[in-house]
């Protein structure tokens, strides 16, 4: 759907993409959807119905200036958006001029203040700053419908949606997890959530599973089937996994992926959302692995109030991928990445501030430079900001 040709030794470079920060990725058959961090909505697709023409199509019908969008789910054949200010859109099929069909974007009539949006091969949830759910199937046309859970969890938040093929899985803060859809081990339906497990950290499955995964209290748990394995209810599995992946390859000869990531930071006035994975975070950084392992260790959402997005992301990136080049400092900047470099104890960050300001400093400059190098003592430029002061007195003189 990239034209590219194929190449399993190594990955290859989406040209038209350079240079664009994208926070989120999801597919459905046939169509891949992507989400930079301006808010602007991607698609890829071999289905005519896309008409991408064999590359990423920016869906100029919703991306002006005032449509823009944070956060996309995807069905199997269905695409779902969620704008800035709460609204939410859906793909819809139509028909152009020439009667020929094709894909559309169109606002979801009765959602309002929506936060969150997660998507299954047949049907979607979104969730409202009010904590409430809802659900709708799409293939049904009448209005979400309000999704309520049993009376003794309603006051607790929900943590985690995810989709398997025929069912949804319900994570609540308080560690209840709730099933709704075909069971997993019969055909009958449940029209409304039923508790299965508690005291569940984190869950996973894919929306074109027939399995479900949780992990507490330092073990995993698997219900339904995995290529020849079958578990009639959540069980415990008595070995020693390190993801969910893991569990998956021990069963099957076609090893599944998941995303890996335990952790979500809130960052900035507009709060933005960045996840990582806590284990890596803790192995490259001494900083996070005092913090994870202390006072965020139980915490799965981190308020980062300090920093605005774009410096906190380009940051953690850097740790992840282990590119220098992400940190891109300028003058308007440098006094965030400097601040976070001595707070989060990073020397090789430290480095890259000082040099900028090194090779950035002179008499023009000097009023940006002169508080952050007096605020964290580097000493080092005084011989630097004598000679400037020297100067600009000989040129007064």
């Amino acid at each position: 759907m990239l034209s590219l040709k194929h190449d399993s030794s190594k990955p290859q470079k989406i040209y038209l993409l350079n240079y664009i920060k994208i926070v989120q990725v999801d597919f459905g058959d046939n169509f891949v959807v992507l989400l930079t961090n301006d808010g602007h909505v991607y698609v890829a697709s071999d289905d005519y119905f896309w008409n991408t023409k064999k590359t990423f199509k920016l869906l100029t019908d919703i991306n002006d200036n005032n449509d823009r969008f944070k956060m996309i789910a995807c069905g199997t054949r269905d695409l779902l958006l969620l704008r800035k200010d709460g609204t939410v859109f859906k793909s819809t099929q139509t028909l152009n001029s020439n009667r020929i069909p094709l894909k559309c974007i169109e606002l979801v009539e009765g959602l309002k203040n929506v936060k969150l949006i997660a998507c299954g091969p047949d049907h979607y949830f979104a969730l409202t700053n009010r904590e409430k759910l809802y659900g709708q199937s799409h293939e049904n046309d009448s209005k979400p419908k309000f999704f309520q859970f049993p009376r003794d969890s309603i006051n607790s938040r929900i943590k985690d949606i995810a989709f398997g093929e025929y069912f949804s899985l319900f994570l609540l803060e308080n560690g209840e997890l709730y099933f709704c859809g075909k069971d997993l081990t019969n055909t009958d339906i449940y029209s409304s959530s039923k508790l299965v497990l508690g005291q569940v950290e984190r869950i996973a499955t894919t929306k074109y599973s027939k399995f479900a995964l949780a992990y507490s209290k330092s073990s995993y748990y698997v219900w339904g089937k995995i290529y020849k394995h079958h578990w009639s209810s959540f069980t415990k599995l008595n070995a020693k996994f390190e993801s969910f992946a893991a569990v998956v390859e021990k069963f099957t000869p076609s090893p599944l992926t998941f995303d890996n990531y335990d952790v979500e930071f809130i960052v900035g006035q507009q709060k933005q959302r960045i996840l990582a994975c806590k284990f890596y975070l803790k192995s490259v950084s001494e900083y996070f692995c005092k913090m994870l392992s202390g006072k965020w260790l139980e915490k799965d959402r981190i308020i980062i109030d300090s920093y605005s997005y774009d410096t906190y992301y380009s940051y953690l990136n850097k740790l992840h991928c282990g590119d220098k080049d992400s940190i891109k400092i300028n003058a308007n900047n440098i006094g965030e990445f400097t601040d976070l470099a001595h707070c989060y104890c990073d020397q090789e960050l430290i480095g890259y501030c000082k040099n900028f300001i090194r090779n950035d400093l002179n008499e023009k400059t000097i009023q940006i430079y002169l508080p952050i190098i007096s605020k964290y003592q580097f000493d080092e430029f005084n011989d630097k900001l004598r000679q400037i002061t020297f100067e600009n007195l000989k040129t007064l003189c």
